[in-house]
């Protein structure tokens, strides 16, 4: 039920961002604030989909999968748009995909882990206790800068 949650919302969210009138960049932005703000905001999501993508989904309703796809689907729509516009260079949807998701997903399971290590070799001015908030910015700005067009 978590994850379907979850994923509808996501879904709803970067479909309304892609049909937006906004520019590919401004989109693709919106579309990673979608999902790294309901991904992060949901704390039981992270770990059950860690649990289920390690599982290989043996146990995913069909109804994640449709919004999973629709997810994918706006995405794929917004990197489409870019190219079209010569913003973005070609870029596989899927591995885009995993760079949003597997960044909030991981930073937002690791903390305790992060938290350890941080103690053991830096205290608090660790780079390892990087806030979710930073994490998406960070990762928002890489990924722009990835996939403009002329890198």
């Amino acid at each position: 039920m978590v994850l379907t949650n979850v994923f509808t919302d996501i879904a709803d969210k970067t479909e309304e961002n892609a049909n937006s009138d906004a520019d590919p960049v401004a989109k693709i932005k919106g579309h990673i604030n979608a999902v790294a703000s309901t991904a992060s905001l949901a704390k039981t999501f992270a770990p059950i989909w860690l649990r289920e993508v390690a599982d290989g989904g043996k146990n995913m309703p069909d109804e994640v999968v449709t919004q999973l796809k629709r997810v994918l689907g706006n995405l794929s729509k917004i990197l489409e748009e870019g190219k079209q516009k010569s913003l973005f260079t070609n870029a596989n949807l899927f591995v885009v995909h995993m760079m949003i998701v597997g960044g909030v997903v991981l930073t937002a399971t690791s903390e305790p882990i992060r938290r350890k290590i941080a103690h053991q070799s830096g205290g608090a001015s660790s780079p390892l206790l990087i806030p979710i908030e930073r994490t998406i910015s960070e990762l928002t700005t890489l990924i722009v800068k990835s996939l403009r067009a002329g890198n």
